[in-house]
């Protein structure tokens, strides 16, 4: 009997229709997982022809904001108070859908998708330049959103010089000037909302160059249309925008002073020069992962006059405003000061070379020496032109040492200190290391060379080689293991994670791995244990509880490195190891729990294994037997 298979119906793609018209309003937390999609949603919907509203509530996951919460409850009531005052436009008002005739000639290669500005309420691109209006200037030379947002005071008035905040958004957000016109009150600033180099986290990269310029494009097109007070000009921001308001400080003596929300810095080792004369307000959530207690005490140091406020049971989001508001108030009534210093006066160390930020213990005078913390000064390191270096106090020549390189997270610079804080300052070798300018392929490069110098002074123990690393080194561990799988024997992965990211991996098996994350860190990614279990590798996972963005109690790291110190080596450097695809890479798990205990599963299987074989085999000599003994007894009674 022959069957029949039955012809599948024809299936149209169903057609995209406009929503010419038509409103709509997109939320998300800042925290939440689905952030991402959030924002894909509202940019689809908006190339349909809707009117997107998007708001991002801070400090929050995939949840509902408290209603008592001013920024959720006015985003959302204020939008639907306007719609119920918008003059009926039903469907009969939508314009037709028109449909185009099919082009002739070769298709037109595919464009890149644009980013789609999100509206704010009072918003009017057909007005740019009026008073009391928000508008978008579209300029391909701002960055990754092909625009930058203004907003004019009602009462601008263009005979009078005008101070202006340039506002940079949160991680994940677009050009925006809500965050700093409600707390202005949209009275006495013109409020610029800037537009990053490049998504995400690279920007840092091109922080002092790219984004520098940015600036001054913005500023220089805002002198051709508006009165500037270019002795009042400020940057501020929230979360990432915080922390790049401080970088700026550095870059920009054209600057009066800065607005730092959500976030904080030390200096990290950049040369920072003379801030007297500039005004400084930091505003952070007593509880926030970001905070940098040594920020206050960093900018007064530099000369700057610093208004720090904490926000008594705040995490990472944005608190009372009051104090904000009246520093502002006091600032653009501030008699005009020359903001933009002379290049002596920018930068009064400059007779004496830049050195980066010291550690306990540490001499580069005596370089090598036993119990030294020390820089090797070497332009083939890195953008830092240097590694730091620390030998264990107990170094003994005769022995093999092992080895943990570690990378600094964003905007810090080489450095041993948490691995030497880990380790209690023995049983390793720790090497700082930098950066290089050139994508991962460069820093394998560097690696190996900073490992051969390593080899002409110390004795290391190359089945003993670690790479580690906080936030960006986090990252940074886990990718070169992917490249550096022959090498290594293993990784400490700090305040980050990974899922593979569909890249080739290597087989990991025989690879000792130690992931550290905070529970309430938003760069963790809890498939790192199952996904590195799937290659092979031995994990060891640990959530510190109730901490975010920050490295925890160590006494796990620890245990776990001097059990690593004394396991005999297993690295083989010979060949690379074989390549796994993601395609056909083994079942992982997705609980994300007891992960040691998943390589105890493995060797008990297999040892079930074996005995089955071994049973297998004695069974087969067995019959074997038999069946001679029965052959001969045959021959016999013949």
């Amino acid at each position: 009997m022959t069957t029949r298979r039955r012809r599948p119906p024809n299936r149209r793609k169903p057609s995209r229709p406009s929503l010419t018209g038509k409103a709509v309003f997109v939320a998300c937390g800042e925290k939440d997982p689905a952030l991402s999609a959030a924002e894909a949603t509202g940019a689809h919907l908006t190339t349909l022809g809707a009117t997107v509203t998007f708001t991002t509530w801070p400090g929050i996951g995939h949840k509902l904001p408290d209603l008592n919460y001013k920024g959720g409850e006015t985003s959302h009531r204020t939008w639907l108070l306007a719609q119920a005052d918008l003059a009926d436009s039903g469907p009969a008002s939508r314009p037709a859908v028109t449909t185009k005739p099919a082009a002739t000639g070769p298709a037109p290669p595919p464009q890149k998708p644009q980013r789609v500005p999100w509206p704010e309420t009072g918003m009017d691109n057909s007005k740019p330049w009026k008073p009391g209006n928000i508008f978008d200037i579209q300029d391909k030379e701002v960055g990754e959103d092909g625009y930058y947002r203004v907003y004019l005071p009602a009462e601008y008035d263009p005979d009078k010089a005008w101070p202006v905040i340039f506002n940079y958004h949160a991680l994940g957000g677009a050009a925006e000037t809500h965050t700093i016109r409600r707390i202005t009150e949209g009275k006495r600033y013109i409020v610029v909302g800037m537009s990053y180099s490049k998504p995400g986290l690279d920007s840092f990269e091109l922080l002092a160059t790219v984004d520098v310029n940015i600036f001054h494009h913005v500023l220089a097109a805002l002198k051709e249309h508006v009165n500037i007070d270019e002795k009042k000009l400020y940057v501020g921001g929230f979360s990432k925008g915080g922390f790049y308001s401080c970088e700026l400080m550095r870059l920009l003596p054209e600057l009066a002073g800065a607005i730092v929300l959500g976030a904080g810095t030390n200096g990290g080792d950049h040369k920072w020069p003379d801030l007297t004369g500039k005004h400084i307000y930091v505003g952070v959530g007593e509880k926030d992962g970001y905070k940098n207690d040594a920020t206050e005490s960093f900018f007064t140091g530099l000369g700057a006059t610093v208004t720090h406020e904490q926000w008594p049971g705040l995490g990472h989001t944005i608190g009372d405003m009051t104090t904000l508001r009246k520093w502002l108030v006091a600032q653009a009534e501030l008699p005009n000061q020359s903001a933009t210093q002379p290049a002596s006066a920018a930068q009064p160390a400059a007779t004496q070379p830049w050195a980066p930020r010291p550690e306990d213990y540490m001499d580069s005078t005596r370089l090598w020496q036993p119990g030294n913390v020390f820089d090797v000064q070497d332009p083939q390191a890195g953008e830092d032109g240097f590694f730091r270096v620390f030998v264990p106090a107990d170094y003994d020549a005769d022995t093999a040492w092992p080895v943990i390189f570690y990378y600094h997270g964003l905007t810090e610079k080489p450095s041993t200190a948490v691995i030497r804080q880990a380790t209690d300052a023995k049983r390793y070798i720790v090497v700082g290391m930098s950066y290089g300018p050139s994508g991962l392929d460069g820093d394998v490069q560097i690696f190996h060379h900073v490992l051969d110098s390593l080899k002409e002074h110390l004795n290391v123990d190359e089945k003993k080689l670690y790479l580690s690393g906080f936030s960006k080194g986090g990252f940074f561990s886990c990718e070169l293991l992917r490249l550096l799988a022959a090498d290594v024997a293993g990784i400490v992965v700090l305040g980050m994670g990974t899922d593979g990211g569909g890249r080739e991996w290597p087989d990991l098996t025989g690879k000792h791995i130690f992931v550290g994350v905070g529970e309430n860190d938003q760069y963790k990614n809890d498939a790192t244990g199952p996904f590195f279990i799937g290659l092979g590798a031995t994990v060891t996972l640990e959530q510190w509880p109730g901490i975010g963005h920050a490295v925890g109690d160590l006494a796990g790291l620890r245990a776990w490195l001097m059990a690593q110190a004394e396991r005999p080596g297993e690295v083989t450097r010979s060949a690379a190891n074989p390549v796994v695809t993601p395609a056909t890479q083994p079942a992982r798990r997705t609980d994300g729990l007891a992960v040691e205990n998943e390589s105890t599963e493995a060797s008990i299987s297999y040892w079930m294994l074996g005995v089955a074989g071994l049973g297998l085999l004695v069974l087969a000599i067995l019959i074997a037997l038999i069946v001679s003994l029965a052959t001969n007894r045959r021959s016999n009674v013949r």
